[in-house]
């Protein structure tokens, strides 16, 4: 299927606009899970357009999907209000704790700093200690490589 008609299928989709479109939002997400797919962008800026009215879709698919949704689904929280985010609190708090191939749990702590979701001292000990786990990978990927060059 061509980019095209990725494009035209989630237009077709959508195009009855929210709420009308709600029972068909699992299907909706699942154009998140190629985000080098055109039909991708199309569902996002759907999304994107309807806002703090998916929350409680958005929660349910954060704590089920697959890596890229989630990742996807983080992106598209980065643009709601602290008010809009702050109901996500406990499901980032959950993601920013478990790592995954598309980083969303850094993406997690990224909107949990944003929004200034928890105390100031609890983001600044997470954060500093992903820092410390980051430093750590990159210093054992240096030893590998040095390693390699033996």
């Amino acid at each position: 299927m061509s980019e095209r008609d990725h494009d035209e299928q989630v237009r077709a989709l959508v195009a009855p606009g929210w709420p009308a479109v709600e029972s068909r939002i699992d299907e909706i997400f699942g154009w998140l899970e190629d985000p080098n797919c055109t039909g991708c962008g199309v569902a996002f800026e759907f999304l994107k357009s309807v806002g703090a009215p998916l929350l409680p879709h958005v929660r349910r698919a954060l704590k089920g999907a697959g890596p890229e949704v989630r990742s996807v689904l983080l992106s598209l929280l980065d643009g709601w209000s602290p008010t809009d985010v702050r109901p996500l609190t406990e499901v980032l708090v959950d993601l920013s704790e478990t790592p995954d191939p598309m980083d969303s749990d850094v993406q997690a702590l990224g909107l949990l700093v944003k929004h200034r979701l928890m105390e100031r001292e609890w983001l600044v000990r997470r954060v500093d200690g992903r820092i410390r786990g980051q430093e750590w990978a990159l210093a054992e990927l240096r030893s590998m490589r040095k390693q390699l060059e033996a």
